[in-house]
């Protein structure tokens, strides 16, 4: 079990616990993907997928 930031990947702490998985995550780094491209419709079609696929799960945890 691991993570992957933006310095790499290192190990998480973890223990089962009862019939779940603990997970020791410390304090979580959120990072930005910053894309850089020379389609000029990609920033759309992402947005697209996005509001789709994503945005009302992502929207209660702002």
């Amino acid at each position: 079990m691991f993570e992957v930031t933006s310095e790499g990947t290192r190990d998480i702490r973890w223990e089962p616990q009862d019939a779940q998985l603990a997970l020791h995550l410390g304090t979580l780094q959120l990072t930005r993907l910053i894309l850089i491209t020379t389609d000029p419709g990609l920033r759309s079609r992402l947005h697209s997928r996005y509001d789709q696929s994503f945005a009302a799960n992502v929207q209660p945890l702002q």
